[in-house]
């Protein structure tokens, strides 16, 4: 639990913006200059420690090499204030030891969600992370931050090398470069994808191409987040702790999804799984009664294919049918790829319970199931 925190900052109005952010909830202390700061640090014990980078005499960087030389603080949390921001800066900052950094514009914001990130620092369980980019710079930053946060960190410099890598390593998460050499980012997360045994790797796409048209292409390459260059790396790591290590957790609601597209199928499993539900993704109809049998599925999903809607009326019923037949009650929502009446009307008729319309809307998804299975939850716990 955290405490004690230290302001190490020759600005006085900067210090008293972040003691009046902090006071109410921990013990803070300033400190102007490196001097002063070292003089408290004999005397009390830190649980955070706030460092300018740059000040007069010493800076925050020489501040931070000093500290990470001292067994007493050579794990305590070090945030870097800065009025830069640039790779090479952040670079500069991790290399120095800094666990997180802080831009001046926005640290009035920032500091306290910043804090409670730190403060929430100790994984409960081995997380392991693939990075893929050829830049050496980009490689050396992320792998010095996710190593920092106790992460397992595998790289590669290109496509190709991670995709050899993905044989032998699992990644709970990816970083990937859009523009490489050889295969781009793009291309790797397709084979990725089309892969059983890495197909639900979420993968953050880190780049410093920024359009529409390579957004618009990373959805539709299943891309769980979109990060561009230059970009702050405590924000990727709250990312990933509030976020992809959700994925790890185990769920109390099950979600069965049928769909032959991987983008699509990727899209609402992490939509899903971002909610805190289980999902279980497969492209064959056939295998659905299998799983059904083998796993408790509390709703499914089944994308209707386009202009084949006799053979998705002839799916639904055969489905509902089954599971009637095992004296089960699970909801089938159904994926329509235009808005038609008829088909609706048909598609109930044929056994399903709701439906979405194509284009999916990622708040639509959400509220549709969600609903379903609060409904479902609190009937189990009224029986």
């Amino acid at each position: 639990m955290i405490r004690n925190i230290l302001i190490v900052n020759d600005s006085h109005l900067e210090r008293k913006i972040l003691f009046s952010k902090l006071e109410y909830a921990y013990t803070v202390f300033e400190a102007e200059d490196s001097d002063v700061a070292y003089e408290i640090l004999k005397n009390e014990d830190m649980d955070i420690i706030i460092l300018d980078n740059l000040m007069q005499g010493e800076t925050g960087y020489d501040i931070a090499t000093k500290l990470r030389k001292n067994e007493k603080y050579d794990n305590v949390p070090l945030i870097l204030m800065s009025s830069n921001e640039s790779p090479i800066d952040e670079v500069r900052a991790f290399e120095s030891g800094f666990n997180a950094y802080l831009h001046k514009n926005t640290m009035k914001d920032d500091i306290v969600p910043l804090i409670k990130s730190l403060e929430n620092k100790q994984l409960s369980e081995p997380v392991n992370v693939l990075i893929v980019d050829d830049s050496r710079t980009t490689r050396t930053m992320l792998s010095s931050t996710f190593s920092k946060e106790g992460f397992t960190v595998e790289v590669a410099e290109s496509g190709e090398q991670s995709i050899e890598i993905l044989q032998k390593f699992k990644p709970d998460f990816i970083t990937m470069d859009i523009k490489m050499d050889g295969i781009d980012g793009f291309q790797t997360s397709k084979i990725i994808r089309s892969n059983e045994n890495t197909k639900d790797i979420p993968i953050i796409i880190i780049t410093a191409v920024d359009t529409a048209e390579t957004r618009l292409k990373s959805i539709e390459h299943g891309i769980s987040e979109y990060y561009v260059k230059p970009f702050n790396p405590i924000k990727l790591i709250q990312y990933v702790k509030t976020v992809i290590l959700e994925l790890k957790r185990q769920k109390n609601q099950t979600v069965l999804i049928i769909c032959k597209s991987l983008p699509t199928q990727h899209i609402i499993s992490y939509t899903l799984n971002k909610k805190g539900y289980h999902t279980i993704s497969i492209n064959k109809t056939e295998e659905a009664m299998s799983i059904i049998n083998q796993n408790k599925v509390d709703l499914m999903i089944l994308d209707f294919e386009e202009n084949k809607e006799n053979i998705n009326f002839k799916i639904c019923k055969e489905l509902k049918t089954a599971i009637n037949k095992m004296n089960m009650s699970i909801p089938i929502i159904a994926i329509l790829s235009i808005f038609d009446k008829n088909i609706i009307v048909e598609a109930f008729r044929n056994g399903i319970d709701d439906y979405i319309t194509k284009p999916l809307i990622i708040q639509e998804i959400i509220e549709r199931i969600s609903t379903r299975l609060t409904a479902i939850k609190a009937n189990k716990n009224l029986k």
